[in-house]
């Protein structure tokens, strides 16, 4: 499996990532699929406010599924709220 970044639009907070996966059989290529797949970034402060204003209390944020508050050399957040 090969993925790369291919685009980012850091005004829109957006970036497509391609993937590539190659199955190989006794060294024969077998299969392959390519696809591409946008992502939209969101910083935490944003996060909290799209769950309060949809109605959502008790909000915890964790590093990654860590258990622990979050630090910042962390590149995913958990959140856990009660709707």
């Amino acid at each position: 499996m090969r993925v790369r970044l291919v685009d980012l639009d850091p005004i829109a907070q957006r970036l497509k990532r391609e993937s590539r996966m190659t199955l190989r059989r006794a060294g024969e290529v077998v299969a392959e699929e390519e696809y591409g797949l946008w992502e939209s970034l969101y910083f935490q402060h944003e996060v909290l406010v799209m769950l309060a204003a949809a109605g959502f209390s008790d909000v915890t944020v964790e590093g990654g599924y860590t258990g622990r508050a979050p630090t910042p050399d962390q590149t995913m957040l958990a959140f856990t709220a009660r709707a």
